[in-house]
C-alpha cells in the first residue's frame, strides 16, 4: 500500500513498516518484508503516522504518532500488535533508538511546540531521561539507550545542523554536520558512536536531498 510518514524497522531480508497516510487520513497498515517480498499482517490498534519504532520482525515496537494524544506504544509480537504503557509526553515526529525492550523516544512536537524531552523503555514502562539540549524533531540517528546519537532536524522554524551523543543520562552538543536537514535516514553503532545519516530535506519545503555523512565520534 503506497503510503508516506510511516516507520519500521529491522535488517535488509527481514523488515517491518506500519502506519502512516494514504492521503487525509492516518491508516493501521502494517507489512513485512522478507528480502523480495512485502506482506501485510495484523494491523495497529492505533491509527498513525510520524511515529517512531524499533526492534524487529519478531519483536517490535511503534510509539508516538499524530493521534490525537501521541503517547501510544504498541508491541509485536511477530502476529498481532498488543497496546502497553503510554509515553509520558506525548508527540509526533520524535527521534528513536534501541530495542523493543529498550529503546529511545526522542525530542518530536506536540501542541505547538519543539520538544527536548527523552523517555527510556524497559519493556514495561516508560521513564523521562536527559533532555535533548536543543529542542527538536524529524532529527536522524539512533543507537541504544545508553550511547545514542542525533543530528539534525528542526528547531523552531529553521533546519538545524547540530548533532548530540548520548551517554544514558545526558546529552552533549559536538560538532555540526555539515549540511543542516531533517526527515533524512541514518543509525548509530552502539558504544563508538559512530553514526551515519542520508537524505532528508533542508527547508521547510518537500526539496529531497541526495546528501550521506558519517560520523567518527568527532565529526
Amino acid at each position: 500500500t503506497a503510503r508516506n510518514g510511516c516507520t519500521g524497522s529491522g535488517i535488509q531480508t527481514a523488515a517491518f513498516m506500519a502506519g502512516g497516510t494514504t492521503g487525509p487520513a492516518s491508516v493501521a497498515l502494517h507489512e513485512q518484508y522478507d528480502g523480495s517480498t512485502w506482506s501485510e499482517k495484523a494491523d495497529l490498534n492505533t491509527a498513525r503516522a510520524e511515529t517512531a519504532n524499533s526492534g524487529t520482525v519478531a519483536a517490535g515496537l511503534i510509539f508516538g504518532g499524530d493521534t490525537p494524544v501521541g503517547d501510544e506504544t504498541e508491541t509485536w509480537n511477530g502476529s498481532a500488535w498488543t497496546e502497553t504503557a503510554d509515553l509520558n509526553t506525548g508527540r509526533a515526529y520524535l527521534g528513536r533508538a534501541g530495542t523493543q525492550t529498550a529503546a529511545m523516544a526522542i525530542g518530536g512536537y506536540s501542541g505547538g511546540a519543539y520538544k527536548t524531552e527523552t523517555e527510556t523503555f524497559n519493556g514495561t514502562s516508560w521513564s523521562e531521561t536527559g533532555d535533548l539540549a536543543t529542542a527538536t524533531n524529524t532529527l536522524m540517528g539512533g543507537g541504544i539507550t545508553t550511547s545514542a546519537f542525533a543530528a539534525g532536524g528542526r528547531a523552531g522554524p529553521a533546519v538545524t545542523a547540530v548533532s548530540q551523543t548520548f551517554d544514558g543520562s545526558t546529552w552533549t552538543t559536538g560538532n555540526s554536520i555539515n549540511t543542516a536537514r531533517r526527515y533524512g535516514g541514518g543509525d548509530a553503532v552502539p558504544g563508538a558512536p559512530t553514526a551515519i545519516i542520508f537524505g532528508g530535506t533542508t527547508n521547510a519545503a518537500a526539496n529531497g536531498v541526495a546528501n550521506t555523512e558519517t560520523f567518527d565520534g568527532t565529526s
